[in-house]
């Protein structure tokens, strides 16, 4: 419901503000990260589910409906992970030249006087 999606926005927002205002490096290659974390996930709701018969911890991952769930449980890992993870790449590329362009008229003032 909407307080999910609230939840979500929130904790997307400070991700985005951390990595600008941090100097935190973010590469292409970290996508690894949340890849193995989402196909870990996965897998421990497919296990919860259908080995200790529970219910779906989201509905979006209920193997008992399996065409839906094969479409976010290789739509995750395979699709977004990787397009989130040049979204963020692009995010610090432009907050880091942006740095660098501060820093260069910094240093070219401060020559100057």
């Amino acid at each position: 419901g909407a307080n999910n999606i609230l939840k979500h926005f929130i904790n997307s927002v400070f991700v985005l503000v951390n990595l600008l205002l941090t100097r935190k490096p973010y590469r292409i290659l970290h996508f690894y990260i949340p890849f193995a974390y989402s196909v870990v996930f996965i897998l421990f709701s497919l296990v919860y589910q259908i080995g200790f018969n529970q219910n779906a911890i989201y509905s979006a991952l209920d193997w008992s409906s399996v065409p839906k769930v094969f479409i976010y449980a290789l739509g995750i890992p395979l699709i977004f992970i990787p397009l989130l993870t040049v979204l963020l790449y692009t995010v610090t590329f432009i907050r880091d030249t942006i740095w660098r362009q501060c820093e260069d008229k910094s240093r070219q003032n401060s020559t100057q006087i």
